[in-house]
């Protein structure tokens, strides 16, 4: 089996089983909430009812509700928001970006525009994290261009 069909028959089987991961946050929360209430019910002997349900309801939404306010998880999101965006501020730049057109006129299979995208993306994020994850994308479509110029056949999800 050649690496363009197993790299198919992999993408087929994550769209088609593996939910979105907003979905998934969802189905983990209902389990979440059905193993607390369950719990709750089980330390209050059975009894308890409907203020069991409402105080279950209420930790769990103040816990949701917690994880959004949370300093620490709020300078953590700003931290990699600007590894983002001086990742793509460094990769937008114009040596960069003559150094990603470069490159992708290398590969003359598609074995070898995998390497290509795989090395430099892996290199890059070594000095900048934020970095190697632009470039990585940024090579990639650039790669891709070149190939159908080329008509090189190449596996894009792959890439």
């Amino acid at each position: 089996m050649n690496v363009t069909r197993f790299g198919d028959a992999l993408s087929r089987f994550a769209q088609r089983f593996v939910p979105d991961p907003f979905v998934l946050a969802l189905e983990l929360t209902v389990v979440v909430f059905a193993g607390a209430l369950l719990l709750s019910f089980s330390f209050s002997g059975g009894s308890g009812g409907e203020s069991t349900l409402i105080e279950t309801s209420a930790t769990l939404a103040s816990g949701w509700l917690a994880g959004f306010s949370n300093p620490a998880l709020l300078g953590f999101a700003l931290q990699m928001c600007l590894v983002l965006v001086t990742g793509h501020a460094l990769a937008m730049s114009p040596p960069i970006q003559r150094g990603i057109h470069r490159l992708a006129a290398l590969p003359n299979s598609a074995g070898g525009a995998t390497v290509i995208v795989a090395l430099v993306a892996c290199l890059s994020a070594v000095i900048h994290w934020g970095l190697g994850a632009i470039v990585g994308a940024l090579l990639a479509r650039e790669i891709g261009r070149h190939a159908k110029a080329r008509d090189l056949a190449v596996h894009y999800p792959l890439l």
